[in-house]
């Protein structure tokens, strides 16, 4: 099984190399650079003899037969290697490990380098106090005294602060293992609950270090449905052979006919879907839609949309010479949903608001009302824009729950409006009088206008500063 080691975030913990097995036959030392010491100066003496290095010469060295290297130069104190392994519970190396050591009667400088394994040049006969940790989340600090060089090699094992998790992500129907699944392992916190590691997962295998307590194991995998596994983990616990079985995702597919209010079928007509969500953001809801989707039906009003993921949506249907639905939210079931919607026949209008003597109006709102109803809301911005928000609609939808949308204004492109040399023109009024109202900053004004089904009729409205 492929292990990806004690996996973290920036803040708390560092990522094992994927691919890497859980014996480790080498390891490269890790920072040497920053292991080498100096000595310092010696002064000149003037002469042939050369100079005598310090005794206390105490440095990381290149890996190799861990033989006592004996005397070098007369006068020189003879010395040998010590390679210091760090592993965990499990005999594994712990990357990121810090190891340090001091003479244990306090001389001399105190080294501290990171690498799960390191070699050092020491004088024979020195008793030291070597230290090792890692992670506090994850490891204990350890360290031993005395150690003398001619030991040659010493392993320190840190022990578990944290959980061993290892396991793999599969696919419910065959067993087999999603390559690329992703995980995302949660701390559940009293107060909070934040993401403490994130995976890809090759071959859907996973081998990692979690921080002791109540987790939450987040996975999902292309066309897979996400899944959510709660654990209590134990300190120093290995939690093996773990499998967490994705199944399909369900799809779903919207089909159906549009027809006018006589049952003729109106071919052409244009059908416009949205996978639709909700998230919090600063303490407010906000819709957000995905995957839009955009069909027309055929000479019998017929239309399919396939291959949908979710099962929320956002829906809406036109078509010219038509009144068309009000955007509506469904929740589809999975597999195929039929749909049947009733189109009424409309006209469309023509709109231009003025001040006497002066240009159209750039920005403002534009109020269509029949009866005592508002049935549009034309917003005018200033780039020379035009949003409607259809407030009303005699359209009929059959075969499937809907709701209005909870947003309506935060999808334009849901909307169909032109606007040109000042005048706005909106599809799909519903035939007969209608009184128009326009708000423009301090001005305001009102007209009328009368909408035949199939034609345009056209309004100027004149604003003048409110009283």
């Amino acid at each position: 099984m492929v292990a990806l080691g004690a996996l973290v975030t920036s803040a708390l913990l560092s990522s094992e190399k994927a691919g890497r097995t859980a014996a480790v036959e080498s390891v490269e030392i890790a920072d040497r650079e920053a292991a080498v010491l100096e000595p310092p100066a010696t002064p000149d003496t003037g002469g042939d003899v050369p100079p005598r290095k310090p005794i206390d010469v105490e440095a990381p060295v290149e890996r190799g037969p861990l033989e006592p290297s004996g005397a070098v130069a007369e006068g020189d104190v003879p010395s040998g290697r010590l390679q210091v392994r760090v592993v965990d519970p499990w005999n594994r190396p712990v990357p990121g490990a810090e190891i340090g050591f001091a003479r244990a009667d306090g001389s001399g400088r105190k080294l501290r380098l990171r690498g799960d394994i390191l070699a050092y040049q020491l004088p024979l006969g020195v008793a030291y106090r070597v230290e090792a940790s890692a992670n506090p989340l994850l490891f204990e600090a350890v360290s031993q005294e005395p150690v003398f060089v001619e030991s040659g090699e010493i392993t320190l094992q840190l022990p578990a602060k944290g959980t061993r998790l290892s396991g793999r992500v599969v696919a419910a129907e065959s067993g087999e293992p999603l390559d690329g699944a992703g995980l995302i392992a949660m701390v559940v916190g009293e107060e909070d609950t934040y993401a403490l590691t994130r995976e890809i997962l090759p071959e859907g295998a996973f081998d990692f270090l979690m921080t002791a307590g109540q987790v939450e194991l987040r996975t999902s995998a292309a066309g897979r449905e996400p899944e959510v596994a709660s654990l209590l983990l134990v300190a120093g616990d290995w939690i093996s052979n773990l499998e967490i079985r994705l199944s399909r995702a369900a799809t779903y597919a919207l089909a159906g006919r549009v027809v006018d209010e006589t049952g003729r079928p109106v071919g052409g007509a244009e059908v416009v879907s949205a996978s639709l969500s909700t998230s919090e953001r600063g303490g407010n809801t906000v819709e957000i839609l995905d995957d839009a989707r955009e069909t027309a039906t055929d000479r019998e009003g017929r239309f399919r949309v396939d291959g949908l993921s979710h099962g929320d949506q956002l829906v809406r249907v036109a078509a010219v010479g038509f009144e068309p639905t009000e955007r509506f939210a469904t929740t589809l079931q999975p597999g195929e949903n039929e749909v049947e919607v009733v189109l009424a026949r409309a006209g469309r209008i023509r709109v231009r608001a003025f001040a006497f003597g002066g240009p159209p109006v750039a920005a403002g709102t534009i109020r269509v009302r029949q009866g005592k109803e508002d049935v549009l809301r034309l917003v005018l911005a200033p780039g020379g824009g035009a949003r409607v928000d259809r407030v009303k609609s005699r359209a009929k939808v059959f075969g499937i729950p809907i709701r209005p949308s909870d947003f309506p204004e935060k999808h334009p492109e849901f909307t169909r409006a032109t606007r040109e040399d000042g005048w706005i023109t909106v599809e799909g009024v519903a035939p007969g009088s209608h009184e128009v109202f326009v708000e423009a900053g301090p001005l305001e004004g009102r007209g009328s206008v009368f909408v035949v089904a199939g034609e345009t009729a056209t309004a100027e409205v004149a604003v003048s500063p409110k009283r």
